[in-house]
C-alpha cells in the first residue's frame, strides 16, 4: 500500500511519455476504490455523494449489472477532491482522462521502475494441467492496470484486521456477489 501511495505523489515532471500523468491518475483512482478498467474509464462526479453523515461514497452498476454503494476510504476521498473529481458547489468537476489499457500499463511500468520497484517476484505461468513455467521478474516489470484493485483488497484485508464479518464488508467493499471470489484476494 505503501508503494501505491508513493506512486501516487511522485513528481513526473522528468517523465517525456505524454501519457504518464493520466496514466498514474487512472491507476490510482483504481487503487484508492479498488474499481475495475471499465468503471474507472466510466467514472464521474454522478457517482460520488456525500451521505447524511457527511461521509463520500461511491455509487455505480458493476461488473454483472449489481449497484453497488461503498464508503470510500478517507485518502480516496482526499485524492478524488485533489483531482477535482468529487461534486462541490462552485466547482467545475473534471472528467478522467480516457487512454487504452495498454498506454496505462505502459506508463504504470515506467513511473515504477523510475521509483526503483527492483524486488524479486517469481511469476508462475501454467503451461498445462501438470507443467508450470517459473520466472523472477523485477517487481516493476509485473505491475499492471490490475495490481491497483489487488492492492485495494489487500489493504482492505489490512485495515479490517479484528473487525466483525470482516470477509462481507471486504466482499462489499470490492463489488462481489460471492465471497469465494473475495478469497482469490486475500
Amino acid at each position: 500500500w505503501d508503494k501505491i501511495m508513493k506512486l501516487a505523489e511522485v513528481d513526473l515532471s522528468e517523465h517525456y511519455s505524454a501519457t504518464v500523468e493520466d496514466s498514474r491518475t487512472l491507476f490510482t483512482i483504481a487503487a484508492l476504490t479498488g474499481r475495475r478498467w471499465e468503471e474507472v474509464l466510466g467514472i464521474t462526479s454522478t457517482n460520488f455523494y456525500e451521505d447524511k453523515n457527511g461521509k463520500w461514497k461511491y455509487k455505480n452498476i458493476a461488473k454483472g449489472q449489481k449497484t453497488i454503494d461503498i464508503h470510500l476510504l478517507p485518502e480516496a476521498v482526499k485524492y478524488l477532491d485533489g483531482i477535482g473529481l468529487l461534486p462541490k458547489k462552485g466547482r467545475h468537476v473534471t472528467a478522467v482522462p480516457q487512454l487504452t489499457n495498454q498506454h496505462v500499463n505502459r506508463d504504470i511500468k515506467l513511473i515504477c521502475k523510475a521509483l526503483k520497484f527492483d524486488d524479486l517476484i517469481q511469476v508462475i505461468t501454467p503451461i498445462s494441467k501438470s507443467e508450470t513455467d517459473k520466472q523472477n521478474k523485477f517487481e516493476w516489470e509485473t505491475v499492471h492496470f490490475h495490481t491497483a484493485r489487488h492492492s485495494y483488497a489487500i489493504h482492505l484485508v489490512d485495515i479490517s484486521e479484528g473487525m466483525p464479518n470482516r470477509e462481507k464488508w471486504v466482499a462489499k467493499m470490492l463489488g462481489h456477489a460471492s465471497f469465494q471470489t473475495t478469497w482469490k484476494y486475500i
